[in-house]
């Protein structure tokens, strides 16, 4: 994502000042024991419900949510990081001609942040936070090859509602909530030169302009998802096997699905099914009746699963189903056969019947 970031230069410029240069105020704040401590108390001074207990920035770089969490807790304490500035700025005034460049940092944060910056700061985290639930996702031992579609999807689906329609506005989340704060008038201070610093709520035309930036953002990840991963419509073609239909999301992402050709019986062979029969070489036709016939016995040994699995559903239903010639002749496998067992996920490859 951060490599996103760097296409535009506004959104590069105000996450780097604020999180990612090692000059940057959170960077700043986070490394120094004194510091902490301040910023610590200021949380609890400024608080009045969640993240009262926050005691610092969480800006390792070296940590899974590097990114994400930072941003997030900053959007959320940017009253005690300002306060925390102020102070740094105020106290350490004189020992700028020496080796320590705090009160440099602190005043410069102090001079160039602005309402614009704080917005653009909190729609990032807001994009932050949905990518790393994408990416906990991924971050399973074993991942449900066939629920990758409703994921992705649904992932690109939050981020459609949240900046091409502008829900992050009026949607609970970090941008909301620094547009709350910003109409406080709470966010002032006095830097140790004598520049008053006083943010208010951010305009219209202000919105619009970091709604855009975002827009922009959101249509380079969709180009680079597509682009850098070959076998990504292959991937989310598996999605027709995903009999987990419990999840609002999944719903919300077959309708999605477009139909192509019609077929007999009024039926129509989806987008995923002609892929999937076109990659495995086995007919289209067959493939969707024989889904058809599998789903409602294999989505019933899903629900009789203590986890609920795919993988485990999808491999008992052919154990159970091939095993006499009875009931293989009333649940066929002749194509839906082969797509299991040539899957590219090792977990979800069953016996060829």
């Amino acid at each position: 994502m951060q490599r996103v970031w760097d296409k535009d230069p506004f959104i590069r410029a105000t996450l780097n000042s604020f999180c990612f240069d090692s000059d940057s105020i959170i960077q700043k704040i986070d490394n120094s024991l004194i510091f902490k401590e301040w910023f610590a108390a200021a949380v609890k001074r400024t608080s009045t419900s969640v993240g009262a207990d926050v005691r610092n920035l969480k800006a390792a770089k070296h940590r899974f949510e590097s990114e994400a969490k930072p941003l997030g807790r900053f959007v959320m304490h940017i009253q005690a990081v300002m306060e925390v500035a102020h102070l740094i700025d105020k106290c350490r005034v004189g020992r700028a001609a020496a080796k320590d460049d705090s009160c440099r940092i602190a005043r410069q944060f102090l001079q160039t942040v602005t309402a614009e910056r704080l917005l653009q700061t909190a729609m990032a985290a807001d994009a932050l936070d949905e990518g790393l639930t994408l990416c906990r996702f991924f971050d399973q031992e074993k991942v449900d090859l066939a629920a990758i579609q409703g994921e992705i999807a649904e992932y690109f689906e939050r981020l459609d509602y949240l900046f091409l329609h502008g829900a992050c506005l009026t949607t609970k989340g970090y941008t909301s909530l620094c547009k709350a704060v910003l109409t406080t008038d709470k966010l002032q201070a006095i830097t140790s030169d004598g520049v008053a610093i006083a943010l208010a709520s951010p305009d219209e035309e202000t919105e619009t302009r970091c709604l855009e930036r975002m827009r922009n953002w959101v249509q380079l990840c969709k180009e680079i998802a597509a682009t850098e991963f070959p076998n990504h419509d292959l991937f989310m073609a598996f999605g027709a096997l995903n009999i987990d239909e419990g999840g609002e999301a999944l719903r919300r992402t077959l309708k999605a699905r477009e139909p192509v050709e019609p077929a007999s019986g009024n039926k129509a062979l989806s987008a995923d099914i002609r892929r999937l029969a076109s990659v495995f070489k086995v007919d289209g036709m067959q493939l969707a009746h024989e889904l058809e016939v599998a789903k409602p016995v294999a989505s019933r040994i899903l629900q009789s699963l203590q986890v609920r699995d795919n993988r485990v559903a999808w491999t008992q239903y052919a154990q159970r189903t091939q095993s006499r010639p009875s009931t293989s002749a009333s649940h066929p496998m002749t194509a839906l056969g082969p797509v299991l067992a040539r899957s590219p996920d090792p977990h979800l490859r069953v016996p060829r019947p």
